[in-house]
């Protein structure tokens, strides 16, 4: 174990240094050193997810080891809350929502973190289920009234309800050096476009960092020639 440590400790590719500590992880758990097991296949398991998003699958197979191969700690372990919740990350990318729900209830009523609300409440809002997002919504709002994700998710049920002037109310209220992010920029440019602010909806398309991701392209894409082609319309009226 010591070699294969300092065969970790010396890697320096970074699918080198990944199998290394899948392995320890893997060792660890099978070890049962309860605590430390539990924490390092977790650690592995998160830099095996955001690293090789292609092999999610494993990563969902070790979050349940993790957790099942904690449970004897229960006695010092306070709560399986954050493995609930990253696990139930993993079945959002894997798109098995069901699941993915299911885990973020049980991260929820493990603990007293917010993150897996937070996490359920995209969901809801991802499959429309404006009422729950709400409910979810006004808890967060009233728990972290300053925190940039609560306050755009809040915006974004508003868009979606059609409430244009209660959304853009929200966008507001976020800092100016977030309103550059693609997701933010986005949805607060069909704000003020459904509410007739062309200028200001173009502005904040062409301001928006965009990446390749691409349904945001295409609705900026798409936005962008709608927006153009209003404002030629106003000029030759």
């Amino acid at each position: 174990e010591i070699q294969h440590f300092q065969d970790f400790l010396n890697s320096e590719s970074k699918l080198g240094w990944l199998r290394q500590s899948l392995f320890l992880g893997e060792n660890i758990a099978e070890l049962q050193l309860s605590i430390l097991g539990l924490f390092v296949v977790i650690g592995v398991v998160l830099v095996h997810m955001f690293t090789n998003y292609g092999d999610l699958p494993k990563a969902k197979y070790f979050f349940n080891i993790s957790i099942s191969k904690g449970v004897k700690a229960r006695t010092t372990l306070t709560s399986f809350s954050p493995a609930l919740n990253n696990l139930g990350l993993v079945y959002m990318k894997l798109r098995a929502y069901d699941l993915a729900l299911s885990s973020l209830k049980k991260a929820d009523s493990e603990g007293t973190l917010l993150t897996p609300k937070f996490n359920m409440l995209q969901l809801y809002i991802k499959f429309a289920q404006l009422k729950k997002a709400k409910e979810l919504s006004d808890f967060l709002y009233s728990k972290a009234p300053q925190d940039i994700d609560v306050i755009s998710s809040r915006a974004t049920i508003y868009l979606l309800k059609g409430k244009y002037k209660i959304a853009k109310k929200y966008y507001e209220k976020v800092n100016r050096k977030y309103l550059e992010r693609e997701d933010i920029s986005g949805q607060y440019a069909i704000v003020l476009f459904k509410l007739g602010f062309l200028e200001k909806a173009k502005k904040m398309l062409q301001n928006g960092q965009y990446t390749m991701i691409k349904p945001i392209k295409v609705m900026r894409d798409g936005l962008s020639i709608i927006i153009e082609r209003k404002l030629e319309l106003l000029k030759d009226s």
